[in-house]
């Protein structure tokens, strides 16, 4: 149930902003490409956040970790209602993974800023089965469901 939430949730957030949004676009190119879908969170006042956009996910896309997925960032500021929609609590930067599975679309979430070994590990895992998904690190702080 929840993936089909995610696919209609994704499709009125992201196909209801502006043509060149960015997060629309990789959503569009995840929807013909069949890659997933990563949006990195973040905002100009967050030094985190400016790392893993300037920092770390430029050295992952050099090393190739970025070529399996098709990626956006969002700032929270901007867009505000992508960020309702998909961040888990308020913490930023947050990255979310959508995987098309044929149970539909599938999150798997990493909060905080990471190294470059973590962030490529991430981007490499499998589809969750039926549930949102966190890193290691999240899955001990993960809200209660």
């Amino acid at each position: 149930m929840m993936s089909l939430a995610v696919a209609a949730v994704m499709q009125t957030a992201l196909l209801g902003a502006p043509a060149e949004d960015a997060a629309t676009a990789a959503y569009n190119r995840s929807m013909e490409s069949g890659r997933p879908l990563v949006l990195l969170f973040g905002a100009d006042w967050c030094p985190a956040c400016k790392v893993m956009k300037d920092k770390t996910l430029p050295e992952v896309a050099r090393r190739g970790g970025m070529r399996g997925v098709e990626f956006a960032y969002v700032d929270v500021d901007k867009q505000p209602e992508v960020a309702r929609r998909f961040l888990r609590g308020n913490s930023i930067p947050q990255m979310v993974r959508f995987d098309r599975t044929d149970e539909g679309w599938q999150p798997t979430y990493m909060i905080g800023a990471h190294k470059t070994e973590r962030v490529e590990r991430f981007l490499a895992v499998q589809p969750a089965e039926g549930r949102p998904r966190y890193s290691s690190y999240e899955q001990r702080r993960a809200p209660a469901r």
